[in-house]
Formats: C-alpha cells, sequence, structure tokens
C-alpha cells in the first residue's frame, strides 16, 4: 500500500469516527433538552415538603400589621431542636437577654421582642423553590428565595430578598424544619 492509499483509508476512517462521535452527542443532546424543556415532576413527598415551607412562609408573612402577630404560629413549623445560621452566624446565645440555651427558646424570644417593639413583616412571598426528599422519606431540603416586606415601628416598609436553605425530618406525622440557614442578597441600587 503505497502512501496515498494510507492517507485516503486514514481520512475515511477519520471521517466515519468524526460521523459516530457527532451522532452521539445530537443524541445526548437531545435527550438533556427534552429533558430541560419538559415538565419535571416531583413527587408526593417533594411536594408536601414545599407545602410546609408555603404555610411556614404564610405564617411568617401574618406577624405583621394585619396579621395575627402568632409568633408561636410561625414557630410551631420549627422543631424545638431548631439549629439555625444567619447573617450573624449561629442563632444560639444570639440574645443573652433571653436567658435561653437553645435556638428555637432564642429565636421565639427575638420574634417576640420585634413584634411587640420594632416592627412587623408587612408581607412575605417564597419564590424559586427547590425541593429534595431522601430516599427514605423522612428528610427533605427545600432551598428558595424569600421576599419580604418589614414595616417598622414608626411605619416606613422596607424590602429584603433572603436566600433561604431548611432542613426538615418528618416529626409526628409532619415535616418540622430542624435548620435554617439564610442569607440576604444586595438590594438593587
Amino acid at each position: 500500500m503505497d502512501i496515498l492509499e494510507r492517507v485516503a483509508r486514514l481520512e475515511r476512517e477519520n471521517m466515519r469516527l468524526k460521523f459516530a462521535g457527532s451522532s452521539v452527542v445530537a443524541v445526548l443532546l437531545a435527550v438533556v433538552l427534552a429533558g430541560a424543556t419538559g415538565a419535571q415532576e416531583i413527587s408526593a413527598l417533594e411536594q408536601s415538603a414545599l407545602d410546609h415551607v408555603e404555610l411556614t412562609t404564610q405564617a411568617y408573612g401574618a406577624l405583621g400589621s394585619g396579621g395575627d402577630n402568632d409568633v408561636d404560629r410561625y414557630l410551631g413549623h420549627y422543631a424545638k431542636e431548631l439549629t439555625w445560621w444567619g447573617p450573624e452566624g449561629r442563632s444560639l446565645g444570639s440574645y443573652p437577654e433571653s436567658g435561653n440555651v437553645d435556638a428555637w427558646d432564642d429565636y421565639h424570644y427575638w420574634w417576640t421582642q420585634y413584634v411587640e417593639n420594632q416592627g412587623s413583616v408587612a408581607s412575605a412571598e417564597m419564590t424559586d423553590a427547590v425541593a429534595q426528599v431522601s430516599e427514605s422519606g423522612d428528610t427533605a431540603i427545600v432551598s428558595y428565595l424569600l421576599v419580604a416586606d418589614y414595616r417598622s415601628a414608626d411605619g416606613p416598609v422596607s424590602r429584603s430578598t433572603f436566600q433561604m436553605s431548611t432542613s426538615m425530618m418528618m416529626q409526628d406525622g409532619g415535616w418540622k424544619i430542624v435548620h435554617l440557614h439564610y442569607q440576604s442578597l444586595p438590594q438593587d441600587e
């Protein structure tokens, strides 16, 4: 076989491999696009986790003027063994004046003081929520954006947006938030 025949054979082989490779890429791309553009189904457990966080958000939004200011209703969505991280760090002991040693009582103290003395939540909305539930169905994580309007004691309203992550466990037949992590998104100027 002379050199020209070898070059022609190598070119045919190269073209065959390019065609086969591009066919595989096209099939993979079609599968990915079909999954991305189709509606993603969520399980009943994922929906129940999302529903729990939505109810929590509604109770949060009721901590305001025109709302029921029911701190216990809001915190009823949280487990007593709650832990949480906010912009200032871990909650435990954040409010020494409360005398509390656990995060749930600390959080309860803070919210009670806030709605009684400083202002209220004027509204709250959950958006962009994603739920993940363990295979055993007893643990879930929901991440979402919380957009909330806060009314100060003297009347003005300000808006804040938070990136939220809640970790939940199934307790007494329903979801309870066992850990909360949030951070503020910078406001557009």
